[in-house]
């Protein structure tokens, strides 16, 4: 295989509703974890694969994650092209542009102050439980706790009314969804940054203990951050807390119960729990469209020359299921090291809002397994239906909690 042609279309599908794509590991078997590959846009763009190779891309400055410079991926998903390119997510600027505005807000996610949230998240999930015992089986763990647990706490984070919860979710939902048409993407969006236009003059008007109001006085009325930029800031972390962590819920419960071994070692030994979420994350890497790369001079990676201008992909999916970094990637182990998976990106830009990520999925998984022990997957995995926007979203997944289901 030559890696100079672009013989395959990207992105692929996967080969399962939980597996990787197979064009992965034949690319890294046929020595081509740095591959060129076409674009759903006709255009030609580099898919590195290799964990050795995404790593490189990733914690390289030269290149850029801007989308506005050529070579910069377009996304599958128009609306979220449309919104990053309007003024760019402080996740989609460079250096230190990037580092600047992440530190207005990374206090919000350090994990002491993350591990406060753990009472509410524990409250919380124990009333959506009590609810879906409560309901007609089967239940859409979507629906019913994978999107309503993100939302929540992101609103109590933001100090948002819990009641908001909902109208967020949706409005998200349908910007995002590729089933929109542009004029349903463009309302949902101008009714979300009118939302968050009222959030910001709520809070110049009267400071409260949370972190919106941290945003605006710490920064909006110092002048360091414009009104536009706290509202763009406050979105940003709306559309980074609730996608991929439903996503991975629903996803996450789907796994352990096609490897019933697994929940059978986390029922005997809770403690596995923590490590068990980190394998769930390396398993799915549910964020697969965020490596999206343009070289700003000519780059060496790993042997491979990539020319200044050239757009790159790192694949963080394909990463997390090397070989030579996962022995048996394939195999789902609740006790293996957590190692060094990129589920959550790598370098300057890996995600701010990872420790809480992972106590939302410790705290519901657990939960919801030791709540629910006869709990039976209703949806065949194979029949699981999915938004491929930029991240790899499950739109419904039916479990009964009883296990009366046949």
């Amino acid at each position: 295989m030559n890696v100079d042609d672009p013989i395959l279309s990207w992105p692929f599908d996967r080969a399962t509703a939980l597996t990787p794509p197979v064009e992965h590991a034949a690319l890294r078997r046929e020595g081509c974890p740095m591959a060129k590959v076409s674009l759903w846009s006709g255009e030609d763009a580099w898919l590195a694969t290799s964990h050795a190779d995404v790593q490189a891309v990733l914690g390289d400055p030269g290149f850029s994650s801007d989308p506005h410079k050529p070579g910069v991926l377009p996304s599958p998903s128009e609306a979220a092209l449309t919104f990053w390119k309007v003024k760019g997510t402080f996740d989609k600027t460079d250096p230190p542009e990037h580092d600047h505005e992440r530190r207005m807000v990374q206090t919000e996610f350090l994990v002491k102050r993350v591990r406060s949230y753990r009472p509410f998240l524990e409250r919380v999930t124990d009333d959506l439980l009590d609810a879906i015992e409560a309901a007609e089986q089967p239940v859409d763990l979507v629906t019913m706790l994978g999107d309503v647990v993100p939302a929540l706490i992101t609103c109590e984070m933001m100090g948002l009314p819990p009641a908001d919860a909902g109208f967020l979710r949706a409005s998200l939902a349908t910007f995002m969804s590729q089933a929109s048409t542009p004029e349903q993407s463009a309302a949902a969006m101008t009714a979300l940054i009118d939302y968050f236009d009222a959030v910001v003059a709520d809070r110049e008007r009267t400071e409260r203990d949370d972190l919106a109001s941290r945003l605006v006085h710490a920064q909006l009325v110092p002048g360091h951050l414009s009104r536009e930029g706290t509202r763009r800031m406050l979105l940003d972390l709306l559309i980074g807390g609730l996608d991929t962590t439903s996503s991975m819920i629903a996803l996450g419960t789907v796994l352990l119960l096609e490897n019933p071994d697994q929940a059978a070692l986390l029922d005997a030994d809770p403690a596995l729990w923590p490590g068990a979420v980190e394998e769930l994350l390396r398993y799915l890497t549910i964020a697969q469209f965020i490596g999206s790369r343009s070289a700003t001079a000519d780059i060496d990676v790993n042997g491979t020359p990539i020319a200044a201008g050239d757009g790159v992909f790192a694949s963080l999916l394909a990463a997390n299921w090397d070989p030579k970094v996962f022995p048996d990637p394939e195999v789902l182990d609740v006790t293996r090291a957590p190692g060094k998976h990129v589920a959550f990106g790598y370098g300057v830009h890996q995600c701010l809002g990872q420790a809480l990520a992972r106590l939302e999925l410790d705290v519901v998984l657990s939960k919801l397994f030791a709540r629910f022990p006869s709990m039976r997957l209703v949806t065949p995995p194979d029949d699981l239906r999915f938004n491929r926007t930029t991240i790899h979203t499950a739109l419904e997944v039916l479990v009964d909690v009883h296990g009366s289901h046949r």
